[in-house]
């Protein structure tokens, strides 16, 4: 399940997770980053029950070039071993530090004044 889309589009993630009921509910939130800290955004996939979401965080929040997060919720039906076990399985030997301090900064940022920093954005749009 991609939300939001390319445009902006949001899907009904509470309404697909009301009718998938208990099987396993992943979403691509590339461009759905800024959902987190926006306030005019209602739904985001981890409080719409998504087990993961992965976000592209380059399209939406400033991170570097082909950087991501995969979020997990506290109570997803995919094991947080075995999600780990995979990234050990797929993460290269040849890591790009200037991505992880990158993203670290920016979750910090983020974290701290993420929803100042949209809501004066819309103020000058």
């Amino acid at each position: 399940m991609t939300s939001p889309n390319y445009d902006g589009l949001c899907a009904d993630l509470v309404g697909i997770k009301k009718i998938i009921g208990d099987r396993i509910f992943v979403v691509d939130e590339a461009h759905g980053g800024a959902g987190y800290f926006n306030a005019d955004m209602k739904v985001n996939a981890m409080n719409a029950g998504a087990d993961m979401s992965i976000i592209s965080t380059h399209k939406s929040l400033g991170g570097m070039n082909g950087s991501a997060i995969l979020l997990t919720s506290k109570t997803s039906k995919i094991s947080h071993k075995k999600v780990l076990n995979a990234y050990r399985c797929l993460a290269t030997s040849s890591r790009s530090w200037n991505s992880y301090a990158d993203l670290e900064g920016l979750v910090c940022k983020m974290v701290e004044s993420g929803k100042k920093m949209f809501a004066n954005a819309k103020l000058r749009v």
